[in-house]
């Protein structure tokens, strides 16, 4: 199937797959916060031999900046904003229903706006032609030169 976006479309995809990657790379920032935190805990772990509880107290004593708490969040994040640019990728290539509202839903969950921009795309009909190649076939040429080089291309010159 042949599928023309609109420029409206291309906007809308295009924006959202910006604003989804810089999501990630927020998440991403935040994973490797979360692996420094990590390392400073195990280095006092190792040279202190205490609990991780205890590690954790010690370097908050020391005024130590630790990253705790996101983890959880931030791993969703990064996995969510994958599935969101893989699901975009998809839908741009294919147009097709379920990767458009899987790319929709996950976007949603990522980048909130992005997410109601592809809704809305997909559910308004401003997304583009569906039978582009069947009207380029239709139209007639617009002037004299287009019927020209349309002959010539058809005749293999």
């Amino acid at each position: 199937m042949h599928y023309k976006f609109s420029k409206f479309a291309r906007k809308v995809i295009v924006f959202n797959v910006i604003l989804t990657a810089l999501v990630f790379l927020v998440h991403c920032y935040n994973l490797n916060s979360i692996m420094q935190t990590n390392a400073k805990i195990h280095q006092v772990i190792d040279e202190k031999r205490i609990s991780r509880e205890e590690a954790i107290d010690y370097l908050l004593e020391r005024g130590e900046d630790l990253f705790l708490g996101d983890e959880f969040y931030t791993l969703f994040g990064i996995l969510s904003s994958c599935a969101a640019l893989l699901f975009s990728y998809l839908f741009a290539r294919s147009y097709n229903y379920i990767h458009g509202s899987v790319a929709a839903l996950t976007s949603l969950l990522t980048t909130f706006f992005g997410g109601l921009l592809l809704f809305y795309l997909m559910f308004s009909g401003k997304a583009g032609d569906v039978n582009y190649a069947d009207n380029i076939a239709d139209r007639a040429p617009k002037s004299d030169w287009e019927a020209f080089l349309h002959n010539r291309n058809r005749d293999g010159k």
